[in-house]
């Protein structure tokens, strides 16, 4: 039944009352301002020895690009592993890389390859680091937080965006780019004892996918959520042209505006800043606004932003911009995110959230270096052209929609009977055939094919490998659902994966047959090793 009570109104910072999600929410805080902060380091040493604008674009690259290639994998090992082991191991590796990068630029060894090798381990470390805190937040919270938990999420990053370049700044003009790395380095040490603390409980699933197995399942998940196609989508698209403002930034700083590397982390913390101030008033946008409404309008904010870069001289009226900038970075991004995160179920949701960073990753990664490419022929022409592409995003609302997603019930249904085995099976056996028998009157034959035709994307989103509807051709009103499943395991999670969310369209298609009987088949042909 329907609650008859008003909703309480949670405080914006009401989840960081809870001492594990404190304490995770921090290291995802530190974890950021090092990203930023060695960015600026980075600049510091390849601008001292190279004149390249290609060079300094690819620093974003460098720490993107190993969000792309690991982003399937770090999202697997998220859903199936001990997620609070994994981020106290990927801190470990991210503070022995800017150990190694602080020694190397003390010794005078970090030429600009040395540092973008060691900013692409950096970038590593953080892409195994965000899938498994991103699928650790709403185990850390109740649903009534979760909404607040994300945005203080939002929050952290931007933060981050404002206090790591500031940090940065002052540390080179105090202990130089090395004193920088090794202060880093410090820092992801003390995030690793705050997480063997006071980090979130131990969470490895009672049936483990292996790896491969849960990788595959990813993916066919996104391949049929319509909802997260359309999430990814419109994140790529964004970032892809908007990356414009991280890659040639730098350029404008130390170039135009002669402001150095000092004042390069200053620009980036005013875009900081203004990311807060945006996601300050995003409650209250939200409210009077549809999500593709304000991710267009935020989008046509930056493409303004970019326009007015390519021809600004003045670090002031910089800085003025760069604040609208942030809030504009963080509206879209925020929409996009929250998007995913509510959609995504427990057991996919390291693997969702994965896939959401590898779009944004891969449109950054691409984007910088396009952007870099063009900035060696003309700077201007590299922030006019994904400026009137952004203009042009704003549109993408008409056609790739986002989902409506604030009631969705993503608790598992249990609505499948467990299936009657003979013997005990192994969870390695299979394939499996699933098939389903349905008994259905002439006139709701029609009705009933469309029905199943919806459904077969449930089925293969979670886990079925092939899918197919038959009918009797001796006795049209009966028709035979059959599936296959890669092994028995996989089939039994099956069974856990639906959700309330999906009980609808299974009640409709079962409800339109006058009875329906479901068998289980395994393979008899054992499967050949070697």
């Amino acid at each position: 039944m329907a609650s008859t009570e008003p909703p309480v109104s949670l405080s914006p910072w009401a989840p960081l009352r809870d001492v594990r999600f404190r304490a995770t929410w921090g290291a995802f805080l530190a974890a950021q301002v090092v990203i930023w902060a060695e960015t600026v380091g980075a600049v510091d040493v390849i601008t001292d020895q190279s004149s390249s604008a290609a060079l300094v674009a690819l620093i974003q690259t460098a720490i993107s690009l190993p969000g792309v290639v690991l982003a399937l994998f770090a999202g697997a090992v998220a859903d199936v592993a001990d997620r609070r082991r994994l981020l106290i191991i990927a801190s470990l590796a991210m503070a022995a890389t800017m150990a190694a990068l602080g020694a190397l630029t003390v010794a005078g060894a970090a030429t600009p390859g040395v540092v973008l090798v060691l900013t692409a381990a950096l970038g590593a470390g953080l892409a195994m680091f965000l899938p498994a805190f991103s699928a650790t937040v709403p185990a850390l919270v109740s649903r009534a937080m979760l909404a607040p938990a994300i945005a203080i999420t939002n929050v952290s990053v931007n933060l981050a965006r404002a206090a790591g370049p500031a940090f940065a700044g002052v540390l080179i003009a105090v202990t130089g780019a090395g004193g920088l790395f090794w202060a880093l380095a410090g820092v992801l040490v003390v995030v690793v004892v705050l997480l063997m603390a006071f980090g979130p409980p131990s969470s490895a699933p009672e049936r483990p996918e292996r790896i491969g197995e849960a990788m595959r399942a990813g993916a066919r998940y996104a391949r049929f959520s319509a909802p997260l196609r359309a999430i990814i989508a419109r994140t790529a698209l964004f970032v892809l042209f908007g990356s414009a403002l991280w890659a040639i930034l730098p350029l404008i700083a130390v170039r135009r505006l002669d402001l150095g590397a000092s004042g390069f982390g200053i620009l980036l913390g005013c875009v900081g800043a203004g990311a807060v101030a945006g996601a300050g008033a995003l409650p209250r946008l939200r409210a009077r606004l549809e999500p593709d409404a304000l991710t267009a309008a935020a989008s046509v904010l930056l493409a303004g932003v970019l326009a007015v870069l390519a021809f600004v001289t003045n670090g002031l009226v910089a800085a003025g911009v760069l604040l609208a900038a942030g809030a504009a970075w963080i509206t879209v991004l925020t929409a996009m995110v929250h998007a995913a995160q509510v959609l995504a179920p427990e057991w996919v949701r390291g693997r969702v959230n994965a896939t959401w960073l590898l779009a944004y990753q891969c449109g950054l990664a691409i984007g910088s270096l396009v952007w870099g490419l063009v900035a060696d022929t003309s700077l201007r022409a590299a922030l006019l052209i994904p400026a009137a592409a952004l203009a042009v995003t704003a549109l993408a609302g008409r056609f790739l929609a986002l989902p409506p997603h604030d009631d969705v019930e993503l608790e598992p249904s249990r609505s499948w009977a467990d299936p009657v085995v003979a013997r005990e099976l192994d969870d390695d056996q299979g394939p499996v055939l699933v098939t389903v028998e349905y008994d259905v009157a002439s006139h709701d034959v029609e009705t009933f094919v469309a029905a199943m035709q919806e459904l077969s994307t449930i089925r293969r989103r979670d886990g079925a490998q092939r899918w197919h509807l038959y009918h009797d051709v001796a006795e049209p009103s009966r028709f035979l659902e059959a599936f296959t499943v890669a092994t028995w395991g996989e089939h039994l999670r099956q069974h856990e994966r639906g959700t309330h969310v999906d009980l609808p369209l299974e009640e409709r298609a079962a409800g339109l047959a006058r009875e329906y009987e479901v068998r289980h088949f395994v393979s008899a042909l054992r499967r050949r090793e070697g």
